[in-house]
C-alpha cells in the first residue's frame, strides 16, 4: 500500500494536474486577464493610485460571482460584496498595502489549492485501496495496476479522477476483470456525454451490455446505443430503465441485443410506457 512518500509526491502531482487542468480550461480567461491588467496598469500612469482600488474591485467581484454559482444563494453573495465594497473604501490604498494584500491572496489561492489536491489524491487513494481489497488483499501490486487504469487520460476528458475511481470500485464489486475496466470507462464517458447521467449508472448499464456480450463487442456497442438512444422517445434514463426490464430476453436467447434494441426504438415511436415495453416485447417473440 501507498507509503506517506508517495502520498506526499501523489499530492503534489494532484496540484500540478489541478493547475493545468484550469490553466486548460481557462486558456481564453486568462489570456483576457492578463490584457485587462495591462490596461489598468496603463490607466494607473494616467489616473494614479486609483488602479489599486479598481483591481481589489474587480478581484472582489469576481470572488462573490464565484460564491454565488457555488452556492446559489443571492443574499450571502451581495452579503459578501457589500463586506468588501465597505473594506475598499475605508482602507487608503498605497503600494505597500496593495503589495500586502496581493500577497496574502496569492498565498491563500495557492495554499488553498494544496489542500484541495491532498484531499482529492486522499479520496482516490482511499477508493483504490478499497477496490484492491475487495479484489484480493493479497496482491500488493492491484493498487499501482488499479490506479493506472484512474490515471489513464480519456479521449474526451469528461469524467474526473474520482469519478473514475468510484467507476473502478464499484466494477471490482461487480468482478469485472481489469482488462476491461478500460473499455467500459471509455464507453462510460462516451455515454455520459450524451445522456448527462451519474457516472456510475452509465457504468451498471454497460455493465448488463458487457454481460450480454463479449469483451471486443461492449465498446462497438455503445455506438449502436447511441444511435437508439438518439432515434428512440424516451429519456436517457428511461431508456436505460427499459433495458434494464426487458434484458432477460436476451439473457434467454430469445432476442439478440440489437434486436432487443430495434424494438425498444419502435416502441418508443408509438408512445409505449416504459412499464408496458416488456409485455409487448414478450407478445412479439
Amino acid at each position: 500500500m501507498p507509503t506517506f512518500r508517495k502520498l506526499f509526491w501523489e499530492v503534489i502531482k494532484a496540484t500540478v494536474n489541478m493547475a493545468n487542468a484550469i490553466f486548460e480550461v481557462g486558456k481564453r480567461q486568462i489570456i483576457i486577464t492578463v490584457l485587462i491588467a495591462e490596461v489598468l496598469t496603463i490607466i494607473y500612469f494616467v489616473e494614479g493610485g486609483k488602479i489599486m482600488e479598481y483591481i481589489v474591485l474587480a478581484i472582489i467581484a469576481i470572488v462573490c460571482l464565484v460564491i454565488y454559482a457555488k452556492s446559489k444563494d443571492f443574499s450571502q453573495s451581495l452579503l459578501s460584496y457589500l463586506l468588501g465594497l465597505i473594506a475598499i473604501y475605508t482602507i487608503s490604498w498605497s503600494w505597500p498595502i496593495f503589495f500586502g494584500f496581493s500577497c496574502a491572496l496569492i498565498f491563500f489561492l495557492v495554499v488553498g489549492l494544496a489542500i484541495s489536491s491532498a484531499q482529492l489524491a486522499i479520496k482516490i487513494e482511499k477508493i483504490l485501496t478499497q477496490a484492491a481489497n475487495f479484489i484480493d488483499p493479497r496482491d500488493k501490486s492491484l493498487y499501482s495496476k488499479l490506479k493506472l487504469i484512474n490515471s489513464k487520460k480519456q479521449r474526451a476528458g469528461m469524467l474526473s479522477n474520482v469519478e473514475k475511481a468510484e467507476g473502478i470500485r464499484y466494477m471490482a464489486f461487480k468482478n469485472v476483470s481489469l482488462a476491461e475496466m478500460p473499455i467500459i470507462l471509455e464507453a462510460t464517458e462516451k455515454l455520459a456525454v450524451v445522456t448527462d447521467l451519474p457516472c456510475l449508472k452509465v457504468i451498471e448499464f454497460l455493465l448488463d451490455i458487457s454481460y450480454l456480450c463479449d469483451e471486443e463487442r461492449t465498446g462497438q456497442q455503445v455506438e449502436r446505443i447511441f444511435q437508439a438512444i438518439r432515434k428512440s422517445r424516451t429519456t436517457p434514463e428511461e431508456f436505460f430503465k427499459i433495458f434494464t426490464m426487458t434484458k432477460q430476453f436476451v439473457i434467454e436467447k430469445k432476442l439478440s441485443i440489437d434486436e432487443l434494441l430495434e424494438k425498444i426504438e419502435r416502441f418508443s415511436q408509438l408512445g409505449t410506457r416504459p412499464e408496458d415495453y416488456r409485455e409487448l416485447i414478450r407478445k412479439q417473440i
